[in-house]
This record gives C-alpha cells, structure tokens and sequence, in this order.
C-alpha cells in the first residue's frame, strides 16, 4: 500500500532533508506551511510502519485514495486548541484543500486571529473558510487554511497546488 513515487511526483514531493525535530514538531510545521511542508509529507510516507515514541504512523488505501494517518502521543497545542492526530491525504475532504492538516478542538476564531487568517472571499476557490496564503515566490504558494466543523472542532493546515 505504500504511496507510490508517482503519486508523490504528481504531488511535486521530492526527497529533502527535514530537521530532526519529533514528529509533533515536524507537523506543527508543516500544518502551518513552514518551512516545506512537501518534505514533511513525504517524510511521514517513509515512516509508515515504524516505531516512535511520539507517534504511531499507519497507511491505507491506493492511489487516489492513498493517506496517512498520525496519532500522536502528546498533542499539538495552538492558541489554546489541540490536536492529536493529523493526517496527509491524496484526494481531501470536501470544502477543504489542506493535503497535511489536523482535526483541532478549541476555538477556531481564536486560531484563526493568531495565525492572522481572512476570511475567504466569495469569488476565490474554497481552500478552507478562513486562509492566508505564505508567499514563496510560485503561482500558487502554500496556504494555511481553517475550517470550522461542529462545535468546537475545525480542521487546520497547509494546501498547495500540484506544479505552483
């Protein structure tokens, strides 16, 4: 079931080094589009299988429907909302365009000021309600995004487009 070098390709998911931080660190960082997020998905893709202390990593599905799932032993803390468990997916969840995000529980306008998300406009292609796009210098930059679910439970993370 591993995710085949096409589909990570397709992705435009090349090998790069990733700092040495834990798992939690690295998706921490890749949720908010620091650094390259694309490195930390393939990274995790890699892990599959492997035993951590901070992390139980698994895989399903093929192709299109390939994601990874993390479940993490201390969660990710934002602005006073945590996560503990993120995943990394091919295909998404409708409404929202984040390839590396985290379910969070807290409150979602509270993250979404500190991370300084706008709401997104009526014209733009829905990536997520609330967005703000982290310049790198490509047609389609990676961007933070923020959907609000039922009650206190939003989805956040990082989207990018295939070949930006």
């Amino acid at each position: 079931m591993r995710a085949s070098m096409g589909v990570l390709a397709a992705f435009g998911l090349v090998s790069q080094a990733v700092a040495a931080d834990g798992v939690g660190d690295r998706l921490s960082k890749a949720i908010l589009c620091q650094g390259e997020p694309q490195s930390a998905v393939l990274w995790l893709a890699e892990m599959v299988g492997q035993d951590d202390a901070d992390a139980k990593i698994t895989e399903s599905g093929e192709d299109l429907a390939y994601r990874v799932d993390v479940t993490l032993t201390r969660p990710i803390t934002l602005a006073g909302a945590s996560a503990a468990s993120a995943v990394w997916e091919v295909e998404g969840v409708e409404d929202f365009s984040g390839v590396i995000y985290a379910r969070f529980s807290g409150d979602a306008a509270a993250v979404a000021k500190h991370l300084e998300l706008g709401a997104a406009k009526a014209d733009a292609v829905l990536l997520g309600k609330f967005q703000r796009e982290v310049p790198d210098g490509s047609m389609c930059p990676p961007t933070i995004l923020l959907q609000p679910l039922q009650g206190t439970e939003f989805l956040l993370g990082c989207g990018w487009c295939n070949g930006g």
